[in-house]
């Protein structure tokens, strides 16, 4: 979704002036609670020891032992496990053994094809392994890990789930420690190899140095108590030799790589025994907040280009307002959070430490009534390319609260739990601020506003909003916040966009946390995420492999696809909404092309500008026949075939099957397998021991 963000913030303004009539001129009263409450271990005091990686075996004496599942409200062992939880615990397994690189969340890459339903010691052996890919999204994805993780040991209290939760748990804080920057994130660590010719490493992320960008930075030596010991003794690769290199981190983070910890931290923060722990997680993420630089423009409405501009493109149709949302063509201002990025060229005046308290001065400010307005907003603005540019003032992303509702939302979110972990005042003040002044909370109720065609939407853009929603609605006792907030998920995010997806994740979410009156179609959100996740697994015909990609034919699924679901074209309209851009203030703002020339295919749709656009599915495909890839949840479910040539070259983590398997059986909507937990069972003699 190339031109919602970058329109919203050259367009629409922070608030007007607060009045005593305006609906945002009063915070809504709201207090925060622990979100779940720690279970009990059922195997405690009964002999029965818990495990907690499926079919993982060990020898005690003479015995051979195997992580089986066992009944404890039966005091019996399961024959036959229901398919779904034995399919979740498979993947638990997988993700364990083969896409958590020293914890982190990638994906395998192999050095030859995998055919659907090749057995785990085939494309399990090390010598397939070619390297990792996508470990730039390690931090949310290995976040989401750990939601899984956390889920699944509310579902079986077993202390050996505990233990898996809370070192995965640890594994989510090092992205913060190892930059060695309180509350700033790395999105992956990784060795930097000596030698270029130091072959890739199944068990670690190791790089080269031709790989390196500004956004690469070494792990300084206060942060190396964080580290692998590979790190620092090398990796042996497997004719015995001992590669060495020294340790880095990858930097330009995100907001979505944010997410990821803003998700799943506030939740975990309360089961955890360890006091440590929970003060690492308070110190990083209040340390992220208080990082966070404010900005603004003002004077929108003595600037008479850029008041015409907002009028024309809020008259355009491309926003989804309605009636009694927020007035942005009225609004005088455009408040703003930005992260600074750390580089080289910044290091020097980067403030290394925790700041002391929350921003109350404007890093920038920007006055539109001022002559030389159009060249500052474009240095301004430019600064938002640091993940290409080196800049001493790049910006890593920002959050517009009072224009757009995702931000809203997020600024809400981080309030909040700054006050659940700490109670300081300074925090409760900040989430009334918005409230009151930047009327976020209004804002939120247009977070559906910009969602564009599905022929340009990045998809991933609802991930980012739908997770930190869910997480700050769990965050929030019940009350006048939690209320609204809770019916603009219903309105926005699920009636207007999430129904719309086979999002089985969001549906989840929604089902789960938007519970007040009027949410009557809750049971059929769950029921429809229960159908999505029955049909997810590996593909080509068999449900209980890993996630991998093949090629699928436009032909091919339009064939398979059931009654009701039809390829269809874009009209005009959202041809032109994703195309054609706009001038604003005098800057171009480009449009995402989706055509190109037409080449009388049978996979085309001839547009009026004479070339070809994809067609895409009218509604959204089951899962069977949606193209695989690395999160299915942030991708498009209206995707006809796959152009990708891997014949089952690459290989996913899965963890978007397991995250909302748990949270179904979290939320009760999913009961078959309650009980059961996973224990060492007596199998035989150590003889009989598989080594992985």
């Amino acid at each position: 979704m190339m031109r919602a963000p970058l329109l919203a913030l050259l367009l629409m303004g922070c608030s007007d002036p607060p009045d005593s009539s305006a609906p945002g001129d009063r915070a809504l009263a709201w207090e925060t609670h622990q979100p779940w409450a720690a279970p009990e271990d059922p195997l405690a005091g009964t002999g029965v020891e818990s495990c907690s990686r499926y079919l993982d075996e060990r020898c005690e004496g003479d015995g051979l032992q195997r992580c089986e599942l066992y009944d404890a409200s039966t005091g019996s062992w399961v024959d036959s496990p229901d398919t779904l939880l034995e399919r979740a615990l498979y993947y638990d397994r997988w993700y364990e053994l083969y896409h958590a690189p020293d914890g982190q969340t990638a994906n395998r890459e192999f050095t030859t094809g995998i055919s659907p339903g090749a057995p785990e010691e085939e494309w399990g052996d090390p010598a397939v392994f070619e390297e990792w890919d996508g470990q730039g999204d390690s931090a949310i994805w290995t976040s989401a890990a750990l939601d899984a993780h956390m889920l699944r040991y509310l579902q079986t209290g077993t202390e050996a789930d505990y233990q898996r939760f809370e070192d995965k748990l640890r594994v989510v804080l090092n992205f913060f420690e190892v930059t060695g920057i309180p509350g700033y994130l790395a999105r992956y660590h990784f060795l930097l190899m000596d030698d270029d010719q130091a072959p890739y490493s199944e068990q670690h992320i190791l790089e080269h140095s031709g790989t390196l960008d500004h956004t690469d930075n070494p792990i300084p030596a206060q942060a190396e108590a964080w580290l692998p010991e590979a790190y620092t003794a090398g990796v042996t690769d497997s004719t015995g030799t001992t590669w060495t290199g020294s340790p880095w981190w990858h930097g330009n983070p995100s907001i979505d790589q944010y997410t990821g910890p803003m998700t799943t931290l506030p939740a975990a923060w309360g089961l955890l025994r360890d006091d440590d722990l929970q003060e690492r997680i308070a110190e990083h993420m209040t340390c992220y907040l208080k990082r966070l630089r404010r900005v603004r423009l003002y004077n929108l409405q003595q600037n008479e280009d850029a008041l015409e501009a907002t009028q024309a493109l809020l008259g355009g149709g491309a926003l989804g307002l309605e009636e009694g949302d927020i007035d942005f063509a009225a609004l005088d201002e455009i408040q703003g959070w930005v992260l600074l990025q750390y580089n080289s060229r910044s290091a020097d005046s980067y403030e290394l430490g925790c700041p002391e308290s929350l921003p109350t001065e404007f890093f920038r400010e920007i006055d539109a009534s001022d002559s030389d307005f159009l060249p500052e907003l474009v240095v301004f603005f430019a600064t938002f390319a640091s993940g290409d540019l080196e800049l001493e003032e790049g910006v890593d992303h920002f959050y517009f609260p009072s224009i757009r509702g995702g931000d809203a939302v997020h600024m809400l979110h981080l309030a909040a739990m700054a006050w659940h972990f700490t109670g300081e005042q300074a925090y409760r003040d900040m989430l009334d601020e918005l409230q009151r002044d930047l009327r976020a909370v209004e804002v939120a109720h247009t977070a559906a506003a910009w969602d564009s065609p599905k022929w340009c939407n990045g998809y991933y853009g609802h991930h980012i909003t739908f997770t930190p929603w869910w997480a700050l609605l769990n965050l929030l006792e019940e009350g006048p916040l939690r209320e609204e907030l809770e019916r603009g998920m219903r309105e926005e995010l699920w009636e207007k966009l999430g129904s719309q997806l086979g999002n089985a994740k969001f549906a989840l979410m929604y089902a789960g946390a938007a519970h007040a009156a009027g949410a009557d179609d809750r049971e059929q959100a769950a029921a429809e995420a229960l159908t999505l996740l029955g049909e997810m697994g590996g593909v080509g015909g068999v449900l209980l492999d890993p996630r991998r990609r093949y090629p699928m034919s436009y032909e091919d699924t339009v064939a398979q696809l059931p009654a009701g679901i039809e390829p269809e074209c874009p009209t005009e309209e959202q041809r032109a909404w994703c195309e054609d851009g706009m001038e604003l203030l005098g800057l171009a703002i480009p449009g995402e092309p989706i055509s190109e020339e037409c080449t009388d295919a049978e996979d085309e749709c001839e547009l009026s500008t004479g070339l070809c656009a994809s067609p895409m599915a009218s509604a959204a495909l089951p899962m069977g026949l949606r193209d695989v890839q690395d999160y299915q949840w942030q991708r498009s479910p209206f995707k006809l075939g796959s152009s990708s040539s891997s014949q089952g070259t690459q290989q996913y983590p899965g963890t978007d099957l397991v995250e909302p398997y748990w949270m179904a059986r979290s939320y009760g909507f999913l009961t078959d397998g309650a009980g059961q937990v996973l224990a060492w069972k007596d199998a035989g003699s150590c003889a009989e021991l598989r080594v992985r």
